[in-house]
């Protein structure tokens, strides 16, 4: 059996401990999006320009025209990703308005989500009224969507390729 010693620990100070962490877990969060991204650009931009490379037969249709699809594939895991870590932030931030409620009762402060909401109080979901988080859903809004034109335009033959 194992038993722990519970050390007298202020209320206050558990939670300063807790919001420095949750703070630090955001910029480790945000430090994989940014690689996912730049990840994802890299391994699309790649293949397509492997794919645009190669010798193409002169057939209509080919198994390997399916190679098109392949970086719309890593676009579209890559926005599952980037869109589950973008949840993973509205759960932080939900979480760290109550820690700034109880730290700033009584005053007009509240914080850095706490002005977030009083910013986009209008808004559904206050992460895309950022400039940044802007930006990010239209990255991959515009990846998905390019990759997927160029493999159906390539895959299927509607436009002639240099290749």
């Amino acid at each position: 059996m194992l038993v722990c010693c519970v050390m007298p620990v202020e209320a206050s100070d558990f939670h300063l401990e807790e919001y420095k962490a949750l703070r630090k877990e955001i910029e480790w969060l945000l430090q994989d999006y940014r690689a996912l991204e730049r990840n994802i650009a890299v391994v699309c931009g790649g293949l397509l320009t492997w794919l645009f490379a190669q010798k193409h037969s002169s057939q209509a249709w080919s198994p390997q025209d399916l190679a098109w699809i392949i970086p719309f594939l890593f676009a579209g895991l890559g926005s599952v990703r980037a869109w589950g870590i973008f949840k993973a932030f509205d759960v932080y931030h939900e979480y760290i308005v109550k820690i700034e409620e109880a730290f700033s009762a009584g005053m007009n402060l509240g914080g850095w989500e706490h002005f977030l909401n009083t910013q986009t109080q209008e808004k559904k979901d206050k992460r895309r009224t950022i400039g940044a988080s802007k930006f990010a859903y239209m990255f991959w809004i515009s990846l998905d969507v390019v990759t997927f034109l160029v493999g159906l335009i390539f895959s299927c033959h509607l436009l002639k390729y240099p290749g």
